[in-house]
């Protein structure tokens, strides 16, 4: 039994819309393979997926549809249909932020930041929190701790310094609140 092959060029809409699919469940049986005993089941044909990584993914395109929805109330824009594309989406968000103006494209400029951030640590990769300098300090010593879901400033000054006395820890959206607020945002045209 040959297994379908992904055409090349999948977009992740596309990946999320195959899992939703029967296609991939196929009856399967362990009769002729060495050890195996001659069971029919059901598996999937496609690799598996990490279900905290589909999560977040949903999450990330649940956010944008609702920045969108919420920027198009905004400006009494009709409602319409998102693009079915994700690429396209993030342009109809960006173009929806910049028509709003005032502070909407900095939180747009947030939220992709946290999403892209968030989905590094998913795979393990912190290193876009160590390119960030402390929100507090400016000194750039940021370190994710896996334990707390946190990021903490190892510069000693500034980590011990909270009224309680207690280590100063950010969230990933503390950091890409403080990140988007310091630096000017250039708006595409």
């Amino acid at each position: 039994m040959t297994t379908p092959q992904r055409p090349t060029g999948s977009t992740p809409a596309m990946l999320l819309d195959e899992l939703a699919s029967p296609q991939g469940l196929s009856p399967t049986t362990t009769a002729g393979i060495p050890g195996g005993t001659g069971s029919t089941g059901t598996r999937y044909d496609r690799s598996p997926i990490n279900v905290q990584v589909l999560q977040h993914v949903t999450k990330a395109d649940q956010d944008v549809a609702e920045f969108i929805e919420r920027a198009r109330r905004a400006t009494g824009a009709a409602d319409a249909p998102l693009p079915a594309d994700r690429t396209a989406v993030y342009r109809a968000a960006a173009a929806a932020a910049a028509e709003v103006g005032g502070d909407w494209p900095r939180y747009l400029a947030a939220m992709e930041w946290r999403t892209k951030v968030e989905s590094e640590l998913l795979l393990g990769d912190a290193g876009s929190i160590r390119r960030e300098p402390c929100p507090e300090c400016r000194t750039y010593g940021l370190i994710w701790v896996r334990a707390m879901h946190r990021v903490s400033c190892l510069n000693r000054h500034c980590a011990a310094t909270t009224e309680t006395g207690e280590r100063r820890t950010f969230t990933v959206q503390q950091l890409a609140n403080a990140r988007t607020s310091a630096r000017r945002l250039r708006v595409a045209s």
